[in-house]
């Protein structure tokens, strides 16, 4: 399967086959976001199929509950001295399990 980031190409396709309403913004915003370089936005496309999507924001979550939480002193890493928030990750139970 590719994983690759969105381009300009994919936005119709995206928004023909996976409608996208959620509270932040449609495929469009998510792409307009990736090239102002606030994130990156990757498409799988098994079958040359896209099958979701998911955006890594290098400037962090908007939502003002999170950036609340983000005093708490978060680890924060990212390309060319951008950041992104590793928390969820360390926090998240299921993110440390590993094969049997």
């Amino acid at each position: 399967m590719e994983i690759a980031a969105c381009r300009a190409q994919h936005i119709e396709v995206l928004e023909r086959l996976m409608p996208s309403h959620s509270v932040d913004g449609h495929h469009a915003a998510r792409f307009a976001r990736q090239e102002a370089g606030r994130s990156t936005y990757l498409i799988p496309w098994p079958d040359g199929r896209p099958v979701g999507h998911a955006e890594i924001r290098w400037t962090g979550c908007e939502a003002p509950e999170v950036r609340a939480a983000d005093a708490l002193g978060a680890e924060r890493y990212g390309p060319d001295e951008q950041a992104v928030d590793l928390r969820a990750a360390r926090d998240t139970p299921g993110s440390r399990r590993r094969p049997a």
